[in-house]
């Protein structure tokens, strides 16, 4: 059976390979696994991690990549324009028909060109961190709508109504379509224990295993050929892990008020008595540790020294650490749960900030993860350059 496979970061392609592994077995049915790359503006240099953790972490009947095709200006195409694009997305991976799609998320455009292609593939969908438990409206009408809320049930018909006539209303509008919820057979989820799944998951719900992604995790540093223990030369006991994000990136703050919130954390692993080590975000177009450094000399900051597209949490249980600080992250849920670090964040100071999907984040970081002002004190050693 051919199965497509899409992921748009490295992340990603952890989180699906190791939902793969889980459910393979020795008899279980073949599957010939095709896998679409894309996001936009990613740098030569993330696609080519893409590209390594892919090949080390699974077997691939094909590898394609789509940026061209999925970020084209598709606001002003028509109709048969918008189909000869779906054609093109066929002719690009080489196969007319797929039973099963695997994919991060149903709600933008570039998913939703790669779901419209494929319209009679059943779909499951995996995490893509905080982002998968945001709710998202799904024009669902019950009873009590219909009778005490005329207006809102209304609202909801005329939405189907246009998702059902016209494929350009499903694939230009920022949301979820009707068509490919009903195809949604299953999600694939890490999270689904500690935070609350939304509503519009309705479907089987299964539990990637930590196992899996240690698994996956295992055979993507078995194949590195990377010496890692000459990254960090600096020693100290005491390292705490900063990851930083691209809010200015997405528009969200500006980088000035970004590099300030990563200030105020650095100030605050001072006050603790804790040596910070810096990881950029794999998309970030504007890095901050050079800024960071030059503020916080005395600090002796460390920077995580291999190529920013690579996830930090590849390495975590080669390093050191005592804690790990973000803002919304979902690395603080995955290096607490799957790794045992304890997390802090500064997600708190952000709530008036954001809205939207971010606002929602937000809240669940603020009400899952401590802030970093509860982050005990440690004693400070003396560090030492090898």
């Amino acid at each position: 059976m051919n199965r497509l496979i899409v992921a748009n970061g490295t992340w990603q392609l952890i989180v699906v390979i190791s939902a793969l592994s889980q459910i393979s077995s020795p008899t279980s049915y073949v599957c010939d696994d095709y896998l679409l790359l894309y996001a936009p503006g990613l740098s030569n240099g993330m696609k080519k991690v893409m590209m390594e953790i892919a090949s080390l972490a699974w077997t691939w009947r094909k590898i394609i990549w789509v940026d061209d095709l999925l970020y084209s200006n598709i606001i002003t195409y028509s109709n048969f324009e918008i189909l000869e694009l779906l054609q093109a997305i066929r002719e690009r991976i080489g196969i007319n028909t797929f039973p099963e799609i695997w994919i991060g998320k149903l709600t933008d455009p570039a998913e939703k060109l790669i779901l419209e292609s494929f319209p009679n593939a059943q779909i499951s969908i995996y995490e893509d961190g905080l982002h998968t438990y945001a709710p998202q409206e799904d024009w669902r009408l019950n009873h009590l709508q219909l009778i005490f809320k005329p207006g809102i049930a209304k609202y909801k018909i005329q939405k189907r109504i246009q998702q059902n006539a016209n494929i350009s209303h499903r694939l230009k509008n920022h949301g979820l379509c009707r068509q490919h919820l009903n195809r949604l057979t299953r999600s694939y989820l890490l999270l689904n224990s500690i935070l609350p799944v939304p509503q519009y998951l309705d479907c089987k719900i299964i539990k990637i295993n930590n196992e899996f992604v240690l698994l996956t995790i295992k055979n993507i540093r078995a194949g590195m050929k990377i010496d890692f223990s000459k990254q960090i030369t600096s020693k100290s006991n005491n390292y705490v892990l900063v990851t930083g994000q691209c809010f200015a990136r997405w528009g969200l703050m500006s980088w000035e008020q970004e590099l300030n919130m990563y200030s105020k954390i650095f100030n605050t692993i001072k006050k603790k008595n804790l040596t910070p080590l810096w990881k950029e975000h794999p998309r970030i177009n504007k890095p901050f540790f050079k800024e960071l450094a030059t503020q916080f000399q005395e600090l002796h900051p460390i920077e995580f020294n291999l190529p920013i597209y690579w996830p930090i949490e590849i390495f975590i249980e080669e390093i050191n650490l005592v804690a790990c600080v973000s803002a919304t992250s979902t690395s603080l849920f995955y290096v607490r749960d799957i790794f045992g670090l304890q997390s802090y964040t500064v997600s708190h100071e952000l709530s008036d900030l954001f809205s939207g999907d971010f606002a929602y984040m937000t809240e669940l970081v603020v009400k899952h993860i401590p802030h970093i002002n509860l982050m005990p004190e440690m004693f400070k050693e003396s560090i030492n350059i090898s």
